[in-house]
C-alpha cells in the first residue's frame, strides 16, 4: 500500500493506493491517526483502492472516534468504488462515516 498527501491549507488530502487488507490495517490505521493529528480536515481519496477489510473498516473507525472527540477536525472519505461502497454500507459505516 502507498499514500500521498496534499496539503491545502489546514486541510490534507490523503491519496490511498491499493487495497486495505488485514496485513496493511494496522499501518493505515497508524497513518489515518497521523494524519489527522496534522490537520483540521482529512479527506481521505479511495480512488485506487478495490477492497477494504474488516481490519480497514476499523482504522476508518479509530480515526473517526478520535475525530468525534475533538472541535474543528472533519474526516471524509472520497471516490469510493462500488465494491467499497457496498462493504461500507453493508456494515453500517455509510452512516458513521462521510463519504461523498
Amino acid at each position: 500500500m502507498e499514500y500521498k498527501t496534499e496539503k491545502k491549507g489546514s486541510n490534507t488530502i490523503l491519496y490511498v493506493q491499493g487495497d486495505i487488507k488485514t496485513e496493511v490495517s494496522a499501518e493505515f490505521q497508524d497513518r489515518l491517526l497521523q494524519e489527522i493529528d496534522q490537520c483540521d480536515i482529512l479527506l481521505v481519496d479511495l480512488s485506487d483502492v478495490e477492497y477494504i477489510c474488516s481490519a480497514g473498516l476499523r482504522a476508518f473507525l479509530a480515526c473517526q472516534r478520535k475525530v468525534d472527540e475533538t472541535d474543528g477536525k472533519e474526516l471524509q472519505i472520497l471516490n469510493v468504488c462500488d465494491e467499497v461502497m457496498d462493504v461500507f454500507s453493508d456494515t453500517g459505516f455509510d452512516n458513521v462515516l462521510t463519504i461523498r
